[in-house]
């Protein structure tokens, strides 16, 4: 468990990192599946504990933007990824079930918006910075490409001092007719908008949903007057709606999500609010009294057409070649298998039909076979065949079940393997898989020992480590 939990660490940083940099490696769903495994396999984690810390957006100055302070911290949402966590949830924060009330306890709902955030500063009326989430304290100051945004209001109608929030968003019209090149429209909008010259931001539109005024935590007393008073401002705002229980919200998700395609913009659930406006809670790193109901991942059907085993160190992996099929806004054609119980598992053979979600790795998990007249399967289906010799060292492999590996313990592959993982724990940067390899072949380096004898002078004898 503890390697598990290494390994989410690891992966949770390293996509949060690319997320707040423009260039979304994952989709929110599976960032989320990665988050609530670490969070059910260890609550006090730090990686969960703090908002965003590490990010780059906190350490470098991602384009050379200046940095700002948030004036309330953009925090990271509770998740509800089905029904059954979402009840949990309300029925913590005092929300009816089914046929009942709350006893004139309120929530309201929002669109949940796939794009990028932002916050808007303003000064008696004036717009002074446009700050994007960055590490959740600090982040980019995009003033001038926000002021070429539809729907940023750069002087209101009254002198209010605060921040407003909103979502940057791309339509899918403007996607699909000038950057379908980018995966999705999210992905798009994050580039766009940290242009240093700004073109492209004329693209982009900005869709409130919070405000906050600078000094003054009672200025609004509930939600949706929070709402409306953005709408009196001049902005687009998400719809919102009010309810007083929980079977209500479920089914509006429903409705919602069947509903998605004539949207104009991406989003991937619903946020639900506690109806009255807590600006303690709204400062915490992950505040209680809202969540994001997020909608069912994206599954989609194919025809598996052959297996390809990854090779990494001792363990070879299957991974499914199955036709291209479009997932959460991205072309799929290679799906992970895991390991061979889970082929035999599933009945598995090529030809078949398969059911494939995005999961918490970039690849994506076949998850099964496909409900029957899904899709129509290739008439005469084959066996998968397992590897049975190691393609480097020729050992007979082992069929562990879970594991499909090569046992001999002087395999070359699985050294440079152990090597190159130590290097890559140890974050030793000067040392690359290629320089590794190189040290390798020329048997310099074969055991974790070997690498505390190399000297800076025969290394400077090395591709790309002159001095």
């Amino acid at each position: 468990m503890n390697n598990r939990i290494a390994d989410l660490e690891r992966l949770i940083q390293k996509y949060q990192k690319s997320y707040y940099d423009g260039e979304a490696e994952i989709s929110d769903e599976e960032f989320d599946l990665l988050w609530d495994e670490l969070k059910s396999l260890d609550p006090g984690n730090p990686v969960i504990q703090k908002i965003g810390a590490g990010s780059a957006a906190a350490e470098f100055g991602v384009d050379g933007f200046p940095k700002a302070k948030h004036l309330i911290p953009m925090g990271s949402q509770e998740k509800a990824a089905n029904p059954g966590e979402f009840l949990a949830w309300a029925a913590k924060m005092g929300m009816a079930s089914e046929n009942e009330t709350s006893g004139g306890k309120k929530f309201l709902v929002q669109y949940k918006l796939d794009g990028a955030s932002l916050e808007l500063r303003y000064e008696k009326g004036r717009m002074i910075q446009a700050i994007t989430r960055g590490d959740g304290i600090t982040g980019d100051d995009i003033t001038p490409n926000a002021l070429r945004m539809g729907n940023v209001q750069a002087k209101l109608d009254i002198p209010f001092s605060g921040g407003i929030r909103g979502e940057v968003v791309m339509t899918h019209d403007v996607w699909k007719n000038k950057y379908s090149s980018k995966a999705n429209c999210r992905n798009a909008a994050n580039g766009l908008m940290r242009r240093k010259d700004g073109q492209g931001c004329e693209d982009l539109e900005l869709i409130v949903y919070d405000a906050a005024a600078a000094g003054d935590d009672f200025y609004f007393s509930n939600e949706l007057e929070k709402i409306n008073w953005l709408s009196k401002r001049g902005f687009e705002t998400t719809p919102a709606k009010v309810f007083d229980n929980a079977a209500a919200i479920i089914a509006y998700r429903g409705e919602v999500s069947g509903n998605r395609q004539n949207i104009p913009f991406d989003i991937d659930g619903l946020v639900v609010k506690d109806f009255e406006t807590d600006m303690t809670d709204l400062r915490r790193a992950r505040p209680e009294k809202q969540i994001a109901f997020k909608f069912e991942l994206e599954t989609a059907f194919s025809i598996l057409r052959q297996i390809e085993w990854s090779e990494s160190g001792a363990t070879y992996t299957p991974i499914g070649i199955v036709d291209p099929v479009r997932i959460a806004g991205t072309t799929v054609q290679r799906a992970n298998l895991n390991n061979p119980d889970m082929i035999r598992a599933m009945g598995l053979k090529i030809g078949c039909a398969v059911s494939v979600v995005k999961r918490g790795e970039i690849i994506p998990k076949i998850e099964g076979l496909a409900p029957e007249g899904a899709l129509p399967e290739t008439p005469a289906q084959t066996e998968i065949e397992f590897p049975v010799r190691c393609l480097v060292c020729g050992t007979e492999l082992t069929d562990g079940g879970t594991r499909l590996y090569c046992p001999n313990t002087a395999c070359p592959k699985r050294l440079l393997h152990r090597l190159e993982k130590w290097v890559s724990v140890l974050d030793i940067r000067e040392l690359g898989e290629k320089l590794i390899a190189q040290l390798f072949d020329k048997e310099r380096v074969r055991r974790i020992q070997d690498l505390y004898t190399l000297e800076t002078s025969e290394l400077a004898g090395y591709d790309r480590m002159g001095e």
